[in-house]
């Protein structure tokens, strides 16, 4: 008899802060995965004199009364909210592949995901796919946490998450399609 392996639920957490126009695109990219398991994406907005609305029944958008004192402490607000255990990083300035969340589901098992690879716009043109210097690419699990810090917070947790728990880090080189 043929077993079902069951994809895990994914929740994608964006954090923002008064950038609506970017956001939009951001919203439209994660409607268009095609990851065939349950997926949600929760969107936390602190910027007050901004309320966002959006009905959708995989997108939850989160207005708060008051401002975050670190990113850290947003994106560790935003996990807490997720339903599911595997988190993905959705920043509310990035354009994803449709395959974006599918192949993560592949790759991640108990370690860190991270695309080797990512394009970039900038000033109207598209250039790619290059060595991914990013930092959104990652899935991981409920229960690692950010630093409560400003800038750069996410890129030396990913850098130190390796040394600090063995084991939880592993490389995988994800070649482009049609390269």
């Amino acid at each position: 008899m043929p077993t079902t392996h069951k994809l895990p639920g994914i929740s994608c957490i964006c954090v923002t802060y008064a950038r609506p126009h970017l956001l939009e695109e951001a919203i439209h990219s994660f409607l268009l995965q095609d990851y065939a398991g349950a997926k949600e994406l929760i969107v936390l907005n602190d910027y007050t004199p901004q309320i966002l609305e959006f009905e959708h029944p995989e997108v939850e958008i989160i207005n708060l009364p008051y401002r975050f004192r670190t990113v850290g402490e947003k994106m560790n607000a935003a996990v807490s909210m997720a339903r599911y255990d595997l988190i993905c990083l959705w920043d509310d300035d990035d354009i994803v592949l449709p395959h974006r969340l599918a192949l993560a589901g592949q790759r991640v098992t108990t370690q860190l995901f991270r695309s080797n690879f990512a394009w970039k716009w900038d000033g109207g043109e598209l250039s790619g796919p290059m060595r991914s210097a990013f930092h959104a690419a990652r899935s991981p699990r409920r229960s690692r946490r950010f630093v409560a810090a400003s800038s750069g917070a996410r890129v030396s947790v990913t850098c130190n998450l390796g040394a600090s728990r063995p084991g939880s880090c592993g490389l995988a080189c994800v070649a482009p399609r049609g390269r």
